[in-house]
């Protein structure tokens, strides 16, 4: 079984979906769903569900949400632990077309904006006991090259998470193991407008072991060594995607959980095809069947 320590932001999710093609500024009909969800909560559950031991770093409340979401948690035997912090669990708040495909959305992750690691460092002997640490870009620029350069033995996964806050790990790329990212993510952390093959072959020339494209439903692509592949993306009918929200995640989970068991890129790329394409046709940010369909 393999030790993964998750860093990153819990949310309730409110997410809404138009039933039919969405009016900007006007008030559409649709249906409005709450949940658990973040980056950091949606990787830490996939993993766990992957048969993977967790521990994740988070900002919770003490508010029934909150209560809520760490019951979930520990129920999928993640074991968690909660800074102290005067902020609680954030907020995602989605708007969806009719598709399942978000047109917008805002993310209120006080918690990660404003953690340091003196406030981490409660957690010191937990946090230097782990191989393998997957840290989100929801996490502050300074605080993510604080953990690193205080824990440098430790191998990073990292997920962009938005154009927005990817470029907080634009000073450690070099310190990296996996960058995982979209086209959009990956465009902004270079300052270019490169695409495919050339925009891999840039990014591992700044440093990371491992970099992942994503570009929806088209080609993914990915390099290593002197190795730049790109891959089909898998094949899906629109009408079963039921909610893009979380499909990124799940991508992202599988793939470090088979590549932490296996070392096999190739494979843990395939895999992690199939945690997206599982995901996006569940209602949820995180599919709580995979563990019977591929675990």
């Amino acid at each position: 079984m393999s030790y993964i320590l998750v860093i990153g932001g819990s949310n309730i999710d409110y997410v809404a979906k138009s039933s039919s093609p969405l009016i900007n500024r006007d008030s559409n009909i649709g249906e409005v769903k709450i949940s658990n969800g973040g980056v950091g909560r949606n990787i830490a559950l996939n993993l766990s569900l992957l048969n993977n031991n967790v521990s994740f770093i988070t900002g919770l409340g003490k508010d029934l949400l909150s209560l809520s979401l760490k019951k979930e948690l520990n129920s999928n035997k993640i074991k968690v632990l909660v800074p102290k912090s005067e902020y609680g669990v954030g907020s995602y708040v989605a708007i969806n077309d009719n598709s399942g495909e978000m047109s917008v959305a805002i993310c209120d992750s006080s918690f990660c904006d404003n953690l340091t690691l003196d406030k981490l460092l409660i957690f010191k002997k937990e946090i230097e006991s782990f191989e393998n640490i997957v840290l989100d870009a929801n996490l502050n620029e300074k605080l993510i090259e604080d953990i690193i350069s205080s824990f440098p033995k430790s191998r990073y996964y990292v997920d962009g998470v938005s154009a927005n806050k990817v470029s907080r790990f634009k000073k450690v790329l070099n310190k990296l193991h996996l960058f995982k990212s979209n086209l959009i993510e990956a465009q902004t952390i270079t300052n270019t407008k490169l695409e495919g093959k050339e925009l891999v072959k840039k990014l591992l020339s700044l440093g990371p072991k491992i970099i992942i494209i994503t570009n929806s439903s088209k080609s993914t692509f990915y390099g290593y060594d002197n190795n730049i592949v790109e891959t089909p993306a898998t094949k899906i009918d629109k009408k079963e995607i039921v909610n893009v929200n979380g499909a990124g995640d799940a991508f992202f989970s599988g793939f470090v959980s088979s590549y932490i068991k296996t070392n096999n890129i190739e494979s843990s790329i395939e895999f992690a095809k199939k945690m997206s394409y599982y995901t996006l046709k569940s209602g949820e940010s995180v599919n709580l069947e995979i563990k019977n369909i591929l675990g």
